[in-house]
């Protein structure tokens, strides 16, 4: 009896996890900023997908800067405008939280909002609840100030009235070596 319940398989206890994302704060017109997707908590995950809704009249998807960062071996395939889905194929299973990072460009000064639609982990079991967002403040690019030296100048005042002196270069005979005294 005690070897019949060590062949027993194991059941696997089903995971209800959150899809999360994580991003800065702000972020500046004309730079790149990143954002992480992943699960919460860490648990087992297969395949995965997720699809991201944004405005794409203030961010633009930075296209081939997708990267696994799941440690699990496997292609990120996705598309390139809002709603933005990608899906990461695998063919083990791992434990995991984050799972993509991508980069976004700032168009324009404002307020974007980028949210998780849909979320799947690729395990059966496992319940994932989407709707997980970040809102991340646009604003102008920090000024920029250039420091420039200007030359040294000197400017000399003459006060009252003015002298004028001529001068002379003296000049000095010396005698001619050729010539011969008087006798």
């Amino acid at each position: 009896l005690l070897f019949l319940s060590l062949l027993a398989p194991l059941k696997v206890a089903a995971a209800d996890r959150k899809a999360t994302i994580s991003a800065p704060a702000e972020a500046q017109k004309d730079q790149t900023f990143t954002v992480t997707l992943g699960f919460s908590p860490k648990a087992d995950t297969r395949s995965c997908n997720f699809t991201l809704q944004y405005d794409n009249q203030l961010l633009k998807y930075v296209a081939g800067s997708a990267s696994n960062v799941s440690g699990m071996s496997g292609e990120i395939s996705i598309g390139d405008n809002s709603p933005l889905s990608m899906v990461l194929l695998t063919l083990s299973s791992a434990s995991a939280d984050k799972i993509i990072s991508l980069k976004f460009k700032v168009l324009k000064e404002g307020s974007a909002t980028i949210k998780v639609t849909a979320a799947s982990d690729g395990e059966q079991a496992n319940t994932v609840s989407a709707g997980a967002s970040r809102t991340i403040k646009l604003v102008a690019p920090a000024p920029t100030t250039t420091t420039t030296t200007a030359p040294k100048t000197t400017t000399t005042k003459t006060t009252g009235p003015t002298t004028t002196t001529a001068s002379t270069t003296p000049t000095t005979t010396l005698p001619d070596p050729d010539r011969r005294k008087p006798a």
